[in-house]
């Protein structure tokens, strides 16, 4: 800290700052708040599972986006491409499913909304569409560059 006109009692505080840092860090660790933690994750974890349980069970391109993820599996194999790729697949995936649980949310919503057709429903629907497609054409341009590499066509 720099003192401006303050002087001495901007080194204070910094010391006493200091000092609380110490204090606290030599308190010995309360079991009660990482049981409090843990307990939230784990229903967490339940509410995260639930909403998969419920993407996949009612959402037909879910399902056809995981055999999808399958194939391109398959593929990175055939062509005998590093871990890398397949690290950068699975990101790819799992940010797609998570636009397609977006997605989802939104048609949800905007149904319990607007029943009736409407402007801002189809709006709101089509930019989620709009959302899906994008994630969908990046795994297409990932896997096309990696044929090409595998190919000799391009280098990265």
């Amino acid at each position: 800290m720099v003192p401006t006109g303050g002087g001495v009692k901007g080194i204070g505080l910094v010391l006493c700052d200091l000092q609380s840092s110490i204090r606290a860090a030599a308190q010995p660790l309360s079991l009660v708040p990482m049981l409090e933690a843990f307990h939230h994750a784990v229903h967490a974890a339940g509410y995260s599972l639930a909403g998969f349980r419920h993407l996949f069970k009612t959402e037909l391109a879910a399902r056809i986006e995981v055999g999808i993820a399958g194939l391109a599996l398959i593929w990175l194999v055939a062509l005998g491409r590093p871990v890398r790729d397949f690290v950068i697949l699975a990101v790819l995936f799992c940010i797609l499913i998570s636009v397609e649980a977006l997605n989802t949310a939104i048609e949800r919503i905007v149904d319990r909304l607007s029943p009736e057709l409407s402007d801002f429903g189809k709006v709101a629907k089509d930019l989620g569409s709009a959302a899906v497609f994008a994630m969908l054409s990046a795994g297409g341009v990932f896997l096309a560059a990696v044929t090409a590499d595998a190919a000799g066509v391009i280098s990265f």
